[in-house]
């Protein structure tokens, strides 16, 4: 008969005896047989680092201690023999590892910079020092020398000669100024300031430029095209200003000091004394008042009073045309003021018996102002004279300035 048991599928006989009566399992406390030796793997645990093992055995030191670094050396080894020989009493060398050290947790020594260069300073650094305590030592030297030889220096033995002086009373014995190897130029000296005629070239005629802020722009505009024309330009301009004195004004509560473009005119002219002197005004902050006989008479008679004080000191004077300002700066009838303006300045030009500067017909021959030059604006911003576009603008008020004046005719003759 044949019994199946378990899931295996193992067959067992009926006469076979059950399988407790031939290996009974041994019980917990009971030994294994003698024969029996299981690997060491399975009794003990492997061996963490740095753990000392259960038996004696040869193990080369890499295997227990870790490796020691450049700047490590263990505690009473001599760093002038191998680390791995160790000298008996008698002399003679035995293997470092003949019999296992006791184990111990590697102790790291960390070594100064005297250690590594050991106890007498680098030869590089000796030399280097050497090196620069001569020069110094020759330096000085050179120096003591020649202060040495300023103090007590040789002298010539003859009589010393009595310096002559050129007579001064007769001009023709007076020899000529040498001229100056370079002149001046318009990064040279400030913006605002005029070179005195003497040391510039002769012949290089001194324009001053008086106004607001588009006499400002304009004046820089013509400083960087005068050696062209040889001519030398300073301006003066004032930004926001009326030519009429400054008045105080009140402003949301706030009291405001007004500013005159004409405060120091006089006294410009009279410092700087130009040869011709521009006036500019800009044109974009007229008000409704500038079409009225009362405005512009006080204009005429302000202008005509700053001509007459100016007097000899200004130069030629003349009278700049205001130009149509062009884009947002047109706004209500501001053409309209500006043709009342332009026709104000005509007629006190003739008055004073001062010139005038077409700019308004240079620029803008019709009410469709000209706004570029070769591809550039005149006027960046519908006002102001800046940038490339201005050149040919700056070349051309600078030929009408320097055009020689028409003589006055008078009525009943020359």
């Amino acid at each position: 008969m044949l019994l199946s048991a378990g899931s295996a599928g193992t067959l067992y006989s009926a006469s076979d005896p059950p399988l407790r009566e031939i290996d009974p399992p041994p019980s917990d406390f009971e030994p294994p047989p003698s024969d029996f030796e299981p690997p060491l793997r399975e009794i003990d645990p492997p061996l963490r680092p740095f753990e000392t093992p259960l038996r004696p055995f040869e193990a080369p030191l890499s295997a227990i201690d870790p490796p020691l670094r450049d700047f490590e050396r263990p505690a009473g080894v001599d760093r002038r023999r191998p680390i791995r020989e160790k000298r008996r009493s008698d002399g003679a060398a035995q293997p470092a590892h003949s019999s296992p050290p006791p184990r111990r947790r590697a102790t790291r020594v960390v070594s100064t910079p005297q250690d590594r260069l050991g106890a007498r300073p680098h030869a590089r650094t000796i030399a280097l020092g050497a090196l620069a305590l001569t020069l110094v030592i020759a330096a000085s030297f050179l120096l003591l020398s020649r202060r040495l030889h300023g103090l007590f220096g040789a002298r010539p033995s003859g009589p010393a000669e009595t310096p002559t002086l050129a007579a001064t009373d007769n001009p023709s014995t007076t020899a000529p100024a040498a001229p100056l190897s370079t002149w001046p130029t318009p990064f040279s000296v400030p913006v605002k300031e005029l070179p005195p005629p003497e040391s510039l070239p002769p012949g290089t005629k001194r324009i001053l430029v008086l106004g607001d802020s588009v006499a400002s722009f304009l004046g820089l505009a013509m400083r960087y095209r005068q050696d062209e024309f040889h001519a030398f330009v300073a301006e003066r301009g004032v930004g926001q200003c009326t030519i009429f004195e400054a008045k105080t004004r009140i402003e949301d509560g706030n009291r405001v000091e007004g500013t005159s473009c004409s405060a120091s005119w006089v006294e410009d002219t009279a410092r700087l004394r130009p040869d011709v002197t521009l006036l500019v005004q800009g044109g974009a902050f007229f008000g409704e008042q500038t079409c009225d006989a009362p405005w512009l008479d006080a204009y005429e008679a302000r202008i005509l009073s700053l001509v007459r004080a100016m007097g000899p000191a200004a130069g030629r004077v003349f009278l700049a045309a205001v130009p149509y300002p062009m884009d947002r700066w047109r706004w209500g009838n501001l053409l309209d003021r500006v043709d009342c303006f332009n026709a104000m300045l005509r007629r006190t030009a003739e008055k004073g018996h001062v010139a005038t500067l077409d700019l308004m017909g240079a620029l803008c021959p019709t009410r469709a102002c000209i706004d570029e030059s070769h591809g550039k604006p005149i006027r960046p911003d519908g006002l102001h004279f800046d940038g490339a576009g201005t050149e040919d603008t700056a070349r051309w008020v600078l030929r009408e300035l320097l055009r020689p004046a028409a003589p006055e005719t008078r009525p009943g003759g020359p």
